[in-house]
């Protein structure tokens, strides 16, 4: 409880030093990687990999290629420091991301009349281009793909998450709910229990897929 009051209390104190007025909600998403292909879907990596748990998708690009804001919102984590990662490497907790994710982004979201979460991993080192609290808008340079933290090639690994309706203003409604890191959705096989698709609501989980493109 102590931990969740904390988070609560570092989120209201980044959106507080954000400028929302001058933010419209977005129309819809755009693809923050546009043209890459899909190598590994939800929610299970294929056969080919192995098998086991796969809570978003992954893009696979070179290293260095250029990551968008997918619609106007409002960085809450960007976390920093990893340098090429390997099977099973955990970093990235320890600079205030999620264990494994090497360097990482979040952000919060509006587009379509509903609230996001949106998480990218694996980033490439000294590329990411915001900071906590900063505005984004849609198609602005946030980061580079590159293979830190638990990773085996160049990637970026992409969560989705739907928060509730609302447009850009309704944001401070939603972080006065002290998300985790997963959006208070969880990992691993809790976390398939937090589906949209199979009638859960917000938060749940997102197919990038289907916002995002193919």
């Amino acid at each position: 409880l102590a931990n969740l009051k904390e988070t609560q209390k570092y989120y209201n104190d980044l959106i507080d030093g954000s400028d929302l007025s001058a933010l419209p909600s977005s129309e819809g998403f755009i693809s923050p990687i546009p043209g890459a292909r899909v190598s590994a879907g939800v929610w299970r990596y294929p056969a080919s990999f192995g098998g086991g748990i796969h809570l978003g998708i992954d893009y696979a690009v070179s290293k260095g290629t250029q990551i968008y804001a997918p619609a106007n919102g409002v960085v809450l984590v960007s976390s920093d420091g990893c340098g090429d990662g390997w099977y099973g490497n955990p970093c990235g907790s320890q600079n205030g991301g999620e264990i494994y994710g090497g360097n990482q982004i979040y952000l919060i979201v509006a587009a379509g009349g509903s609230i996001y979460g949106v998480i990218f991993c694996h980033l490439l080192k000294n590329t990411l281009a915001v900071d906590p609290g900063d505005i984004v808008f849609q198609g602005d340079p946030i980061a580079q793909v590159g293979s830190s933290g638990n990773s085996t090639g160049p990637h970026s690994h992409v969560e989705l998450f739907y928060l509730g309706e609302g447009e850009i203003e309704d944001i401070p409604y939603y972080l006065n709910k002290g998300y985790t890191l997963s959006f208070n959705c969880g990992w691993g096989s809790k976390a398939l229990k937090r589906l949209c698709e199979n009638g859960v609501g917000a938060p749940c989980r997102l197919d990038p897929r289907n916002y995002f493109g193919k």
